[in-house]
């Protein structure tokens, strides 16, 4: 079966299991003692502004993410986005872009990284069942509430997302969270440059680029050049050779990373800003990461190595 057939199929499915649930949604609130049609109307602006199951589901990467020492970098669901900006956690809301749902983490250690990121990526769909279990019970044998019910009717929804989260296909917003784990217990080519680039950003977290071993980002396996975990570590390289005072080589390393035609816009916005510090005109951003701040505050004071 081609990619293209897994993908209208998967559309398919999880097109009539939203239809489904939404339908089971409308018959809680009709079956329950009172009917209350203003508890509908709320959970159906919800739906369209603030998918809870979205929000469970990436509460559930940051949630296990967390127990397996993980930091939190940013999430997006819905029309809205947190994000963290040095020590600030800040908001944006987007009426236009409707995400489904992404959330960005990063090991705050180097050891055990596939198993953390591995818990990490089931943690949504593990929330995702836990909230539809624990709510359809609450449903059924706890006394009617019009604040409950709210939560209830999410909780077929959150059920099918968690459902759709775990089948293994690419999309083309990405893989889902099935494939990623899939992918992680063969240890495929791909899924080990997002290691990589995992490894990297953990040493970083308290540490500086001279810390990191150069077989991390100089022998590389070899994988597709769209890959956006490759346009990250290809970046993380050329910091790393900056930090070394090697401009030229990480003058050629940008050069290179912003002819890649299938360099994300995001990818392609933090390379630029990299190009006017060799114009001389560098402005340096908050990380999260200590070896970035380190980096960028050198790079702002024109210091060499």
């Amino acid at each position: 079966m081609s990619g293209h057939t897994k993908r209208i199929l998967y559309a398919v499915f999880t097109i009539a299991g939203e239809c489904a649930a939404l339908a089971l949604a409308v018959l809680a609130c009709y079956f329950s003692t009172p009917r209350n049609w203003l508890v509908f109307a709320i959970f159906a602006i919800f739906f369209v502004l603030l998918p809870l199951n979205v929000l469970i589901h990436e509460l559930g990467h940051i949630l296990f993410g967390a127990i397996c020492g993980m930091k939190f970098v940013s999430v997006k669901f819905g029309r809205f986005t947190f994000f963290r900006e040095g020590h600030k956690l800040k908001c944006g809301f987007s009426f236009l872009n409707n995400t489904a749902g992404e959330c960005a983490l990063f090991p705050k250690s180097p050891s055990h990284v596939r198993g953390r990121f591995l818990a990490a990526t089931l943690g949504g769909a593990l929330l995702n069942f836990s909230y539809a279990i624990v709510f359809a019970l609450l449903y059924f044998f706890a006394p009617r509430h019009p604040a409950l019910l709210f939560f209830e009717m999410f909780a077929p929804l959150s059920l099918m997302e968690g459902i759709a989260a775990l089948i293994p296909i690419e999309l083309p917003a990405g893989k889902t969270d099935g494939l990623v784990a899939a992918w992680l217990a063969k240890r495929n080519a791909e899924e080990e440059i997002v290691l990589r680039v995992l490894e990297v950003q953990s040493i970083l977290y308290r540490g500086e680029f001279s810390a990191i071993p150069p077989a991390l980002l100089f022998e590389l396996p070899v994988v597709r050049e769209d890959l956006p975990a490759l346009h990250a570590l290809l970046l993380l390289r050329m910091q790393y050779l900056l930090w070394q005072g090697e401009g030229e080589k990480a003058q050629k390393a940008l050069c290179d990373l912003l002819a890649n035609e299938d360099l994300s816009d995001e990818a392609r916005g933090e390379a630029e800003r990299y190009v006017s510090y060799f114009k001389g005109q560098f402005q340096k951003e908050e990380s999260p990461l200590c070896g970035v701040r380190a980096l960028e505050e050198r790079l702002a004071g024109g210091s060499e190595k």
